[in-house]
């Protein structure tokens, strides 16, 4: 019962922290793109690429151009498709929407696998609804996680100091979880159970070894 017990325990530890890390990196994307989108729009103060960006087809006036006030959605997507990403893009809205991307420098963690995965932010300005429809299902079929971003500058400022915060006390959270489990592991079971629990978490004769010099002490 007592092992029954701690099998549990660590189960429900080990499913709370995949959930901590799923927020911390859902916390750490949005991060980046409140900070990247913040320098996207910075660019489009050059006048060039105001103009690359802003002059778009009208759909419904195919033959002409003309100045229209852009939407855009925002989100992260894996580093390796957005090659792919942007030219379908490009197909799909027939050039009527304009991309900006920029690289994550550091890996993020997946959740679920532990790997290290590399990632892109990106920000797509369209006009209208039926554009942005278009835009949001290539997304999807591209598994690109899009995020809330503020229209103003003083928004998305005071969004990232309370993304900064959350991720802080995440980080808090999750050492002390951590601690708990080990507590869990060694100090709550006979040592019968624990040279089973080792070989269970895959620590082998290495773990076997370790706990016999602490049996005497725990």
């Amino acid at each position: 019962a007592t092992f029954e017990k701690l099998e549990n325990e660590l189960k429900e530890i080990n499913t709370n922290q995949e959930a901590l890390k799923k927020n911390f990196l859902e916390l750490t994307e949005l991060k980046h793109i409140l900070h990247r989108t913040q320098q996207f729009f910075n660019e489009m103060e050059d006048p060039s690429l105001l103009e690359e960006s802003s002059i778009l087809l009208d759909p419904n006036e195919p033959n002409r151009v003309a100045p229209l006030r852009l939407g855009f959605v925002a989100g992260v997507i894996g580093r390796e498709r957005i090659p792919t990403f942007e030219r379908m893009l490009w197909r799909v809205c027939r050039g009527n929407v304009f991309l900006r991307q920029a690289e994550i420098e550091d890996p993020l963690e997946d959740p679920t696998s532990g790997d290290q995965v590399h990632k892109s932010v990106f920000i797509i300005f369209f006009q209208g609804d039926q554009l942005k429809n278009r835009v949001k299902k290539i997304c999807e079929g591209f598994r690109a996680t899009l995020y809330p971003c503020p229209e103003t500058p003083q928004e998305r400022k005071e969004m990232l100091a309370g993304v900064n915060a959350r991720i802080d006390d995440l980080q808090m959270v999750n050492k002390h979880s951590g601690k708990t489990a080990t507590q869990i592991g060694l100090f709550n079971i006979t040592g019968l159970e624990k040279l089973f629990l080792f070989y269970s978490q895959g620590l082998g004769t290495v773990g076997v070894s370790l706990l016999l010099r602490f049996q005497t002490d725990l």
